[in-house]
């Protein structure tokens, strides 16, 4: 299927090619000269206008990099607010244990509390932080794209999904580390203090969470790093790629007038000839659409019937 895609897209652009220079054969000389000129004030006016969507991209990617050590911040907060959490709600279950019940609350609650209150924290600060930086990129592509305006060629424009890119990138950032040995460690302090020194508990977790949650710091940081930068190569190839359509839209163009206007100036070559030979191209190619077309729904018969056989 991607193959297909992949053949019938390199077709698509080859006949638009084609019409192109098709068109370049049907004029006069003259009308291939005035089109060379006309051509060549254009792509002054697109030299400019691109090194000025450079420029544009280059402060856009120094904005993201900025906005990368906001996001940082932001998450070291988060975990800051989590370990505050965690620990709450510790010590309320553990008062609350010996207020009502007279005893310690069992290994196993403490355990589960300490194990789902870290990796829920992780899975909202992460989709937190993806949503953040969904925004953020979403704005800046918006702002892009504006800049483009005329020169940009709408019917090949990418319309860009920041959210299925966040979590393509973002996904694999969920960290889940073993918390047996921290849980093991606060119920220990919970045996030893909880009855009758509440001010020695709190400290105690305080150590014990504070150790804990500053390895996941560092270990969610240098996961960030790796992807900030990627996500960061990922805009900029995004920002430019108009650009590069555009460069290619103008240099396929320029070429097939100064190819028109050879065989018009030299003798011999026949206009007629190359005129033939694209028709028997476009002819060819037909063909092979026609094909793949033809495999399409083949395949898709098939995946049809195999599906019902398999409900």
């Amino acid at each position: 299927s991607a193959n297909r895609k992949e053949i019938e897209s390199i077709i698509a652009e080859s006949m638009t090619s084609f019409e192109q220079e098709l068109h370049y054969l049907n004029i006069s000389h003259e009308e291939i000269e005035q089109a060379y000129v006309k051509h060549q004030e254009d792509k002054k006016a697109m030299v400019h206008f691109l090194e000025q969507i450079r420029n544009s991209v280059s402060q856009s990617k120094e904005e993201m990099q900025n906005y990368f050590n906001t996001l940082q911040k932001f998450a070291s907060n988060q975990l800051d607010k989590l370990q505050s959490i965690v620990k709450r709600r510790i010590t309320d279950d553990v008062s609350y244990e010996f207020s009502k019940n007279k005893k310690a609350p069992k290994e196993e609650r403490i355990n589960s509390m300490i194990e789902t209150a870290i990796k829920d924290g992780m899975v909202d600060l992460i989709r937190d932080y993806r949503y953040e930086f969904q925004k953020k990129m979403q704005s800046s592509l918006d702002y892009m794209d504006a800049k483009y305006g005329e020169f940009k060629n709408d019917t090949a424009s990418n319309h860009f999904d920041a959210k299925a890119f966040c979590e393509e990138h973002l996904g694999s950032l969920l960290i889940f580390k073993n918390s047996a040995i921290v849980s093991a460690g606060a119920n220990e302090a919970i045996k030893k203090y909880g009855k009758n020194d509440m001010s020695m508990l709190s400290t105690t977790l305080d150590a014990l969470f504070g150790a804990e949650f500053l390895t996941i710091k560092e270990m969610l940081h240098d996961k960030l790093v790796k992807v900030n930068q990627e996500l960061l190569a990922s805009f900029v190839s995004l920002c430019e790629a108009p650009a590069r359509s555009i460069e290619e839209r103008f240099s396929t163009e320029e070429a097939l007038i100064e190819r028109a206007m050879r065989q018009m100036k030299d003798a011999t070559q026949s206009r007629e000839a190359r005129i033939l030979e694209i028709k028997e191209k476009e002819r060819v190619m037909g063909i092979v659409l026609n094909d793949l077309s033809a495999t399409k729904r083949s395949e898709e018969r098939r995946v049809g019937k195999e599906c019902l056989r398999l409900c």
